[in-house]
């Protein structure tokens, strides 16, 4: 197989939703609705096709995400629709694909990447390693009911309120690690008509939005009542999110409980009386440090912390990631000086362990435990501990 990997011609973006519709299981005609949505938004130019000849055999797409870590937005590149052809799985077409990926992120400044893997190996192969949680979460619409309601107002979302609801997500996002920082495009998509959709906002006295909630009520084919299911989430103080949940127990009469696509509020569990918060899907997502030195420089750290550990980073697939470095961490901001030879204590940590300490999923003792880190002292340890905390990683996107 003689594979050239490029972006599409405009002439060959039906071959992308056929190839789309083959790998996902989809109806024809699905791939042609979301390759024009990817159109109209401006992202043809971020699809990469691996063509063998004039055929496509495998196709993705890297859309131009940012990421918030220690409180900070990063550039990230967000792969999607990776999808091979069945005849060519297993031939390095997913290989270069993904090694294509890394240039053209490099080039636009993502100095991250994150996907919802169908497969964990490939991509571990590749350097991703998981790194937060994309679960889904049932919550007994009874224990809801057991919020007080508040003087704080719901009422639903209109046109002039997409600025203000824009600004209270970035707060509530910026305060956790994984989250988006979203781009137009996907703000328009979840802004979109939809008659389904119920879109609700709290505001504080000033007018200023301090909660969102979009939710979608479905009719149960085997049971009386509906299926509620909330898709985003915001809230920025308890008496506002307590305010939704109050909102959402309205609909006790129809349905026993709420489907989070997102992670609820870590203040709900703590006013429940019993934990009735229950996980009924599981789903990990991964992360790669594309650019090592830049990763850091855009990431939050602590800031009353200042210390350094020398490391000696292993990356076989991004050369530049490689070799002998420095990590210093002060005032909040971090550095990643390259060193031409690393000190006897260096510590040397692979490019898939460096990606789920960096989204604090996983401590640098549970890395060295697991044979990912090595030839670290206990202090050095403490110290990547004490870099690299803050809340465990979670997104509420799928993509």
């Amino acid at each position: 197989m003689n594979l050239e990997v490029r972006e599409p011609r405009e002439s060959e973006l039906d071959q992308h939703a056929a190839l789309h519709d083959e790998g996902y299981g989809l109806p024809a005609g699905t791939g042609r609705a979301r390759a024009d949505d990817d159109r109209a938004a401006g992202l043809v130019e971020r699809m990469l096709g691996a063509y063998d000849g004039e055929r496509l055999v495998g196709r993705l797409i890297v859309l131009p995400f940012g990421q918030f870590f220690g409180g900070r937005p990063m550039p990230m590149g967000g792969i999607s629709q990776v999808v091979v052809a069945a005849d060519a799985r297993g031939s390095g077409v997913g290989r270069a694909l993904l090694d294509a990926a890394f240039g053209r992120m490099r080039a636009h400044g993502e100095v991250v990447s994150a996907l919802s893997p169908a497969t964990v190996p490939i991509y571990r192969n590749a350097g991703w390693e998981l790194a937060g949680d994309q679960h889904v979460y049932r919550l007994p619409i009874g224990d809801l009911a057991r919020c007080a309601p508040t003087p704080r107002r719901v009422r639903r979302v209109e046109p002039g309120d997409h600025d203000a609801i824009k600004r209270c997500y970035v707060r509530f996002a910026g305060a956790r690690n994984g989250m988006l920082a979203r781009p137009a495009f996907l703000w328009q998509r979840r802004f979109q008509p939809d008659p389904a959709q119920r879109r609700y906002v709290v505001e504080h006295d000033g007018g200023d939005v301090t909660a969102y909630i979009s939710y979608r009520c479905s009719m149960r084919s085997t049971a009386p009542g509906y299926r509620l299911v909330v898709d985003d989430f915001a809230a920025l103080d308890w008496d506002s999110e307590r305010a939704l949940w109050h909102h959402l127990a309205g609909h006790r009469a129809q349905t026993d409980a709420v489907v989070m696509m997102c992670p609820p509020g870590e203040a709900l569990a703590l006013h429940i009386p019993e934990p009735t918060i229950e996980r009924i899907h599981a789903q990990r997502w991964m992360l790669r440090i594309v650019d090592a030195a830049g990763a850091i420089a855009a990431r939050g750290f602590p800031p009353s912390l200042h210390a350094s550990v020398p490391l000696t980073i292993a990356d076989p697939r991004v050369h530049a990631n490689e070799g002998d470095w420095t990590l210093e961490v002060d005032g909040g901001r971090g550095v990643l000086h390259r060193e031409s030879s690393g000190p006897p204590s260096s510590v040397a940590i692979t490019i898939n362990a460096l990606a789920p300490l960096f989204s604090a999923a996983i401590s640098a003792r549970a890395l060295a435990a697991a044979g990912l880190v090595s030839g670290a002292s206990s202090g050095q340890l403490a110290t990547l501990d004490a870099m690299f905390s803050g809340p465990h990683p979670a997104m509420s996107d799928r993509f």
